[in-house]
């Protein structure tokens, strides 16, 4: 066993958590440049015209027999992350419940559009891949190319600017 002085060990770890703590710090740069650059992608989405939704968005709109919690969910995050005012989104969660069958109880419906009103960071819709949400919903007849709702919103709404 090698010599060790009183208060080595606390030293160490002291100098370990201080590196950990400085590591952190440059992953969490990392993490909000990456995603900081695609999160002004998404704040410039303003007045997104609903011709521009994806299929399984409209589809969604339709109503749904089962799963209506998940899709709520879904609602919810993808129109909150295009920067849909709160009147908008409560206006647009309220004419999809009428169309569900049964509709989902009032007092679920207010407490969950509270909650996300209340995040303070973006929470994005589920990316397709996760069938969980989409496929399950019935909402998804193939995989589309995009990951996720918003990114087929971001092309469309580019389709949509060329064709003018």
């Amino acid at each position: 066993m090698p010599k060790n002085k009183e208060g080595e060990a606390i030293e160490l770890l002291k100098r370990v958590l201080e590196w950990k703590k400085e590591t952190k710090k440059e992953e969490t740069k990392e993490m909000e440049k990456r995603y900081g650059e695609m999160s002004k992608t998404f704040e410039e989405m303003k007045d997104v015209p609903e011709e521009a939704f994806p299929k399984s968005i409209k589809k969604l709109l339709n109503g749904l027999e089962d799963g209506k919690k998940r899709g709520l969910f879904v609602l919810m995050t993808f129109l909150r992350s295009l920067n849909f005012p709160p009147d908008y989104i409560n206006k647009k969660v309220r004419e999809w419940n009428e169309k569900n069958k049964p509709p989902l109880k009032e007092g679920y419906i207010r407490s969950q559009i509270d909650w996300i009103l209340k995040q303070k960071k973006k929470i994005l819709p589920p990316n397709y891949s996760n069938d969980s949400f989409y496929r399950d919903l019935g909402i998804l007849d193939k995989l589309p190319e995009a990951k996720n709702p918003l990114v087929e919103v971001g092309r469309n709404l580019r389709k949509m600017k060329g064709d003018q």
